[in-house]
């Protein structure tokens, strides 16, 4: 199957939303383990934040190759996360809350990113239109 132009540049489109997607979970991971290890975060298993990166780093890997059961396993995971967050962060006296906030809207607007924005649904769809090599 031949693949125009316009296809080609709203799969890259794409691909630059995924990856944008990928480095923003990462990087807030990271900074998620930073404050465990530092102690900023009271009852939290550095160890248990380190098996979860792992779990993300294979998941953002499965994710930038196209793997829709990727792509909805994080949606599902980012709309959870996202919702909790902004919940938790509207209690009143709740530590933190701002940092809840903007860790809850950020998954959100991943959630959007994955299933809105429709050059990332032509990414994913192209996946199923190339041939196994």
């Amino acid at each position: 199957m031949e693949v125009g132009k316009g296809s080609e540049a709203q799969q890259a489109s794409g691909r630059r939303w995924v990856l944008a997607v990928i480095i923003g979970t990462l990087a807030l991971s990271l900074a998620v383990i930073a404050m465990s290890g530092l102690g900023l975060q009271r009852g939290t298993n550095p160890i248990g934040q380190v098996v979860r990166f792992g779990f993300e780093v294979g998941l953002c890997i499965a994710l930038y190759q196209r793997a829709n059961w990727a792509r909805w396993i994080m949606g599902i995971l980012f709309a959870m996360a996202g919702v909790v967050g902004v919940m938790v962060s509207a209690r009143p006296g709740g530590r933190g809350a701002l940092v809840l906030a903007g860790m809850g809207l950020f998954y959100i607007g991943c959630v959007v990113v994955l299933f809105g924005v429709p050059s990332v649904r032509a990414y994913f769809h192209s996946a199923r239109d190339e041939p196994d090599n």
